[in-house]
């Protein structure tokens, strides 16, 4: 499909055929499935997602570029309270086979890819009001559906495809809402970008901060009761975060989850997390320590996860956070550097099967679109940015890393004969930074 073309100033109208448009771009919309959402790598090309996503949903898109440059007033409120109510009455319930959180059908995940588009066309208009504050709780629900007919903790299709709906959100759309630099739009100023869109300031940073509290609450299980301050302040969510940082060893750094029993139903909303942060300006995420913190704390806890889309999410992450301040990561030297030290190897062995034969990794990857945990070998990605996380972490005084150079040292010997040439020259240079330290 190619680019959706709307008149701007036919939508910023008065009255007019867009408002009219709703209803039937709604229904539209609803029915499109989610497989967009779930069914390619969580990971993406820029991490966001949003791109397979956009290909396979035209009414979504359409529904949100109306949405989005609607002009204020009573029509532009109820056309998205319109939305608001069919979204919240898909999701509360009724119809419970055609809604069911682990079917396949198109109906029990169209929604969540509806509600993702029309949150990020609301967000980028400025995100205030009883409409965002509902899609947003939506949202954030979802991430708790489950568990899936599976059983054990393993997340529901639809909780997963909430979590990519925020890759979505926050993502950078090409086509029907962009906010291209030459026409103001972007976090940095607002008005209409090249493609119309209405960009308010900052909207990606208010998005974190209403975001991140309601994210941490969803990650840290349904152990402890929730109150009304948890989420106002994040603080209570914060403790609950690093209580369940439990130290590392050599043996099982990788295979251990994300604390308890419910880590797999935790997945979705460390997933939501993971996107969150990187979808952000760093600045949003650096304003306040603790917020650095806490980010950091669930990066540890996503690296932990046996759930491979996961871990690759968590390693990006890591990524990005490190260009900024690596200090936060020091209270989690423990647990992070054999986490890292573990992904980075192929696990299987060096370049051949015992068989003779070439190593395949096309196998490597996390698992389908059923969203059952399985552990295994990591994917090539996946160990190539481990293998850069262990090199960003050599910025640290060298007091806080001495401890852990003989063991950096020694194990980095596995991935130099990986079978992929990039990886065998991230870890040669990443052993040699570790053994000239001090």
């Amino acid at each position: 499909m190619g680019a959706v073309r709307l008149d701007s100033k036919a939508l910023r109208g008065p009255g007019g055929a867009a408002v009219a448009a709703v209803p039937s771009l709604l229904s539209g919309a609803l029915a499109e499935g989610a497989a967009g959402l779930i069914e390619e790598p969580l990971g993406g090309d820029d991490g966001s997602g949003a791109a397979a996503s956009a290909r396979r949903a035209p009414c979504c898109q359409c529904l949100a570029a109306v949405l989005n440059k609607l002009a204020d007033g009573a029509e532009a409120d109820s056309a998205v309270g319109l939305v608001v109510t069919a979204l919240t009455e898909a999701f509360s319930g009724e119809g419970e086979a055609a809604m069911d959180v682990d079917g396949a059908a198109a109906a029990g995940e169209g929604p969540v890819q509806c509600l993702a588009w029309t949150l990020k066309a609301v967000a980028m208009r400025g995100g205030n009001g009883d409409a965002f504050s509902e899609l947003l709780g939506l949202l954030c629900g979802l991430l708790t559906a489950g568990p899936s007919r599976a059983g054990g903790d393993t997340p529901s299709r639809r909780a997963l495809a909430a979590a990519a709906a925020f890759g979505v959100t926050l993502g950078d759309d090409g086509e029907v809402l962009r906010a291209d630099a030459d026409g103001g739009g972007g976090d940095g100023g607002g008005g209409d970008g090249g493609g119309g869109a209405r960009v308010s300031p900052l909207w990606r940073q208010r998005f974190f901060v209403q975001t991140f509290p309601k994210l941490l609450t969803a990650a840290r299980g349904p152990a402890r009761t929730r109150t009304g301050s948890d989420e106002d302040n994040g603080s209570s969510c914060e403790e609950d975060m690093a209580e369940q940082q439990a130290p590392a060893t050599d043996a099982t750094p990788a295979a251990a989850t994300a604390g308890g029993g419910s880590a797999g139903l935790r997945v979705p909303a460390l997933l939501a997390l993971m996107r969150l942060v990187r979808g952000v300006p760093l600045e949003a995420i650096s304003q306040q320590q603790h917020q650095r913190d806490t980010a950091v704390s669930a990066v540890v806890q996503a690296l932990r996860s046996d759930y491979q889309p996961l871990q690759a999410e968590a390693l990006e992450t890591f990524q990005v956070l490190s260009r900024d301040d690596l200090t936060a990561f020091n209270q989690h030297l423990s647990s992070v550097i054999p986490l890292l030290l573990s992904l980075a190897e192929a696990r299987n062995g060096s370049r051949t099967k015992s068989t003779g034969g070439p190593v395949n990794h096309s196998d490597a990857q996390g698992p389908g679109v059923d969203g059952s945990l399985r552990g295994g070998r990591s994917g090539p990605m996946e160990r190539f940015r481990a293998v850069r996380c262990l090199t960003a972490l050599t910025a640290l005084p060298y007091s806080r890393l001495h401890p852990f150079k003989t063991q950096v040292t020694r194990r980095l010997r596995g991935p130099l004969d990986d079978d992929r040439r990039a990886i065998r020259q991230a870890a040669a240079e990443a052993r040699n930074i570790w053994f000239l330290l001090g």
